[in-house]
């Protein structure tokens, strides 16, 4: 998506659920939240998850984007990764991009 130029504020929303088997002590599955601005081939990590932050519910999370964002084209993305032992999964919904952007 394109982030209009006059951008102000930029917050990435959604909601998360963790659900794990995993009962040992290390990190074994992974969930990374990212940006990828495809002119400059640059990925930014904006959050990870793992099996050790399983959740009961739906989640809410919110970040604030860097202002120089602004004018450009991103990409945001979520990347998971487990083992083949015991069973996690990361759900995500209701994602949202919410930009306060004046017009010159």
């Amino acid at each position: 998506m394109t982030i209009p130029a006059g951008a102000t504020s930029i917050t990435l929303s959604f909601y998360y659920v963790i659900q794990t088997q995993e009962m040992s002590p290390g990190v074994y599955d992974t969930m990374d939240v990212y940006t990828y601005d495809p002119a400059l081939a640059k990925y930014t990590a904006l959050a990870a998850f793992n099996d050790n932050m399983a959740t009961p519910s739906w989640t809410r999370f919110s970040i604030n984007l860097p202002l120089s964002m602004a004018g450009r084209t991103v990409e945001i993305g979520f990347q998971s990764s487990t083992d083949a032992s015991k069973n996690t999964n990361f759900f995500v919904d209701s994602v949202s991009l919410d930009v306060t952007a004046c017009t010159p």
